[in-house]
């Protein structure tokens, strides 16, 4: 509700909002995202991909920083793209013409 509000404020679009909520924590951000449209399952599948700053400290915590946080982080990034344009490309097929 924080989130919302400073973006609300700063007049930001839902599409920000969604995407901030959505680097912090997935559930907060595929909820933003549900708003979205037809765009909220490319929104989603970027959130699950990058898995929220959360899971990460989760994992730098467990792992006592013995990976590169650089490189992991970067990776991350790409993984999310990937979902990203592998979720669009799905919502883009016509489906309708395998129905006749």
């Amino acid at each position: 509700a924080c989130i919302t509000g400073v973006t609300s404020f700063f007049d930001e679009s839902d599409t920000f909002t969604a995407t901030l909520h959505g680097l912090l924590e997935i559930s907060g951000g595929c909820a933003e995202a549900s708003s979205l449209g037809w765009f909220a399952f490319p929104m989603c599948a970027a959130f699950l991909g990058f898995s929220g700053v959360a899971v990460h400290f989760q994992i730098i915590s467990a792992t006592d920083g013995k990976i590169p946080l650089g490189k992991y982080f970067l990776f991350m990034l790409l993984r999310s793209l990937l979902c990203f344009l592998l979720a669009l490309a799905v919502i883009s097929i016509p489906f309708d013409i395998y129905l006749q």
